[in-house]
C-alpha cells in the first residue's frame, strides 16, 4: 500500500457519497493515479473529483479555496515516520488537516487540537473525521489558525533564525561570545 492511502480516501468519499457526501479533490498524476480512478468509478463515489498536477506556485491559491486538506493515509513503514509537504503547506495556510495518527505526525501536530487524526488504512475512520468536519462548521477554521499559528512560532523566520543562532552558538561559542 502507497504512502498516501488514496484507496482509503476512496472508500472514505464511497461511504459518505451514501449520505450526501462530501466533495473531496485529489490532485496529482502519481503512479496510484489510475488504479484510484478506476477504484473511484467502482466505488460509486460521484463527489470525488480528480485533476492532474497543480504548479507549486498555484498552491496556495488552491490551498485558499479548500475547507481541509487530507494527508495521507497508507499503513506502510514509511508512513508511520513522515508529514508530507502537502500537511505542512495546509498548516502554513491556515487550513484544517485530516491524516493519519503516527509518530511523525505527533512530534509536530497535536490532535484535534492543530489536525484531525484518524487509524492509518482506515476508511471509516476517514469518513467519520470528515462528517465531523461536516457537520461541525466551526472546526475546521479552529483546527485551521491553530495550525498556523503553530507553524508560524515553529517554523516561521523567526524561529529558524533562533534555532540557527543557537546551533551556532554551540559550535563556534567564541564567535558567540563576540556577537553578544
Amino acid at each position: 500500500e502507497p504512502l498516501h492511502g488514496t484507496q482509503v480516501i476512496v472508500e472514505a468519499a464511497a461511504l459518505l457519497a451514501r449520505e450526501g457526501g462530501v466533495e473531496i479533490t485529489m490532485i496529482g498524476t502519481g503512479p496510484e493515479r489510475e488504479a484510484t480512478v478506476r477504484l473511484a468509478a467502482a466505488r460509486a463515489a460521484p463527489t470525488l473529483r480528480f485533476e492532474d498536477w497543480v504548479a507549486y506556485d498555484q498552491l496556495p491559491v488552491r490551498l485558499a479555496d479548500c475547507d481541509v486538506a487530507l494527508g495521507i493515509f497508507g499503513s506502510t513503514p514509511k508512513t508511520r515516520m513522515v508529514i508530507p509537504t502537502k500537511a505542512y503547506q495546509a498548516a502554513a495556510s491556515g487550513r484544517a488537516i485530516v491524516s493519519a495518527d503516527t509518530p511523525a505526525l505527533r512530534e509536530v501536530f497535536t490532535p484535534d487540537e492543530h489536525v484531525l487524526a484518524v487509524r492509518s488504512g482506515d476508511p471509516d475512520a476517514l469518513a467519520v473525521a470528515l462528517r465531523r468536519l461536516r457537520d461541525a462548521p466551526e472546526l475546521a477554521p479552529r483546527l485551521g489558525s491553530a495550525a498556523g499559528r503553530l507553524m508560524a512560532e515553529h517554523l516561521g523566520p523567526g524561529a529558524q533564525g533562533a534555532r540557527l543562532r543557537s546551533v551556532l552558538a554551540e559550535a563556534f561559542p567564541d564567535l558567540a561570545a563576540r556577537l553578544a
